[in-house]
């Protein structure tokens, strides 16, 4: 009885302070910026390739910044790494589009970073964008040699390093 009166004072507590329901107190913590991308076109070494993201938001967010993390294998105009707005409102999303030129064939990333200050926390969010050149099985050069064991699984023996 003791963890449901409990329960019953932390609700009625809650709802004193502001409209907040259950599943807001006790829910999974993450973060209420959201990032969605798409990719428009087929990447190609050398040719460019634009990639719209876009910031959501359930609540206010304040000193919004969009920071874009490139690995060696793709190319962004300084200009276009980061990004910041004042204020992101409520249900108004952001929408950004960034260029990116692949400069070799392999498995990149393009990583995307989000934070804002909500009700005064510094909030965030991180998505990395895979983004595929060429065909990336005949890239990787396995060291060792694969075999396949009774059950059908793949088993790569790497050699040992005599010195």
């Amino acid at each position: 009885m003791k963890q449901k009166s409990a329960f019953v004072l932390l609700i009625v507590f809650a709802s004193v302070l502001g409209n907040v329901n259950a599943a807001q107190i006790f829910g999974k913590p993450g973060s209420p910026l959201g990032v969605q991308y798409k990719i428009f076109g087929e990447p190609m070494v050398g040719q460019p390739l634009d990639i719209r993201i876009t910031i959501q938001s359930n609540v206010t967010v304040n000193e919004l910044v969009l920071q874009f993390l490139n690995d060696r294998g793709l190319f962004v105009l300084p200009e276009d790494m980061i990004f910041s707005a004042d204020q992101m409102n409520f249900n108004e999303p952001i929408v950004r589009t960034v260029t990116i030129t692949p400069l070799g064939e392999g498995l990149h990333e393009l990583s995307v970073l989000v934070q804002g200050n909500i009700r005064g926390l510094v909030q965030a969010n991180y998505v990395a964008i895979p983004i595929q050149i060429g065909n990336v099985r005949e890239i990787l050069n396995p060291m060792g040699t694969m075999t396949m064991d009774e059950t059908g699984a793949s088993i790569i023996s790497m050699p040992a390093d005599q010195n």
